[in-house]
């Protein structure tokens, strides 16, 4: 049975090979079609928001994403609204027609860890507005600046600064939140993500090892897992200024649509490694930090790590072209997201995301 189910995938993986657009003009007529079909949606939600905030706001301007989500179709719709003074008055996220109740359920999210986190949940914005253009939910909110960085060196100095805010408001958050998890839990959130890397023959085997060693460690009780809160998504742009009396305090938090409150401890301070020039000595005392807050010991940061990996990966139904296990910034690059069934390249990133955190902590632990 347990060969079937491998000989079914390796079927599946070669069948990817053979469709692959390699050729860079298929590449291009590809994103040109996606980019082409969002211009039109956009159009339809422009006028949609005109009609329903005809009285209160006098223009809208779409607030463009990185261009490589051109290729997830699924991806939601962002709008500033200007007031009759043309000053920046609300931002409004609406679904795709893809993904109708996309925005809803980020929204419901938000709600649940603004409950969970009590006082810490101030940091995410409450909602003005929320309601439907077509079938697409959409949620407007007060708008809020995101943060301009300078170049090198003052743009590092300011995204230290940045962080700074955010760490304490992270290790509060895990220390509110952290606790142990059902019998359920604990085979959801980390016996199946283990064995399914463990047993991938699709995994390097530094990956599939290390979850082996993960698995035994859990098996016999060594490794006593915590689940506690995780945004999965901090980085850079998802943090914006507060304003008034609370511009000195912890910024605003947005996107919560892949939060959890069951989630895994470390993977959000791994994430911000990724913006913030954190240096390997910084690192290493917000790690202890964590530790002692879930009862751990640095051998088990890897686990927890390779535990969210799994979990992603078992949203994937073909295999990551191999190469993005070495590098996995290179997901957003157009030559490989033409090589991802469309449906799948959201998953896609978001595994590369995971697999990003755990280079990290290799880079991390070879410095020591």
């Amino acid at each position: 049975m347990q060969s079937s189910v491998y000989d079914r995938r390796q079927s599946e993986h070669s069948s990817l090979k053979r469709a692959r657009p390699w050729e860079p003009a298929e590449i291009a007529a590809e994103y040109s079609s996606l980019k082409q079909a969002r211009t039109w949606e956009s159009a339809e939600i422009a006028t949609g928001l005109r009609r329903d905030f005809s009285e209160s706001i006098a223009e809208w301007r779409e607030h463009f994403d990185a261009p490589w989500k051109v290729w997830t179709p699924s991806n939601t719709f962002k709008f500033r609204g200007l007031d009759a003074a043309g000053r920046n008055s609300v931002f409004v996220i609406v679904s795709s027609r893809v993904e109708p109740d996309a925005v809803a359920k980020n929204v419901e999210s938000a709600e649940d860890a603004r409950r969970a986190l009590g006082d810490l949940g101030n940091v995410i914005p409450a909602p003005l507005k929320a309601g439907l253009i077509g079938e697409r939910t959409y949620t407007t909110f007060a708008y809020h600046r995101s943060f301009r960085f300078l170049r090198r060196p003052l743009g590092d100095l300011q995204k230290s600064m940045l962080g700074r805010r955010v760490l304490p408001w992270l290790r509060t958050a895990t220390e509110k939140t952290a606790r142990e998890p059902t019998t359920q839990e604990r085979r959801a959130c980390f016996v199946v993500p283990l064995e399914r890397l463990r047993d991938d023959p699709f995994t390097p085997d530094e990956t599939r090892t290390a979850a082996e060693a993960a698995w035994r460690r859990l098996e016999t009780g060594a490794w006593r897992p915590r689940l506690a809160f995780m945004h999965d998504d901090l980085n850079s742009s998802n943090i914006l200024k507060p304003t008034g009396i609370a511009a000195w305090g912890p910024p605003m938090i947005i996107d919560w649509e892949r939060a959890s409150i069951r989630g895994y401890g470390f993977y959000d301070l791994f994430g911000m490694t990724s913006w913030m020039p954190l240096s390997a000595r910084r690192l290493r005392i917000e790690l202890d930090r964590h530790c002692r807050i879930l009862g751990h010991g640095p051998a088990d940061i890897r686990s927890y790590l390779l535990a969210a990996l799994g979990t992603k990966a078992l949203a994937l139904r073909n295999p990551l072209p191999e190469f993005i296990w070495r590098e996995p910034h290179r997901i957003v690059h157009d030559d490989v997201m033409s090589l991802i069934p469309g449906d799948q390249r959201k998953t896609a990133v978001d595994v590369a995301g995971a697999i990003s955190q755990l280079k990290r902590l290799d880079r991390l632990e070879s410095s020591a």
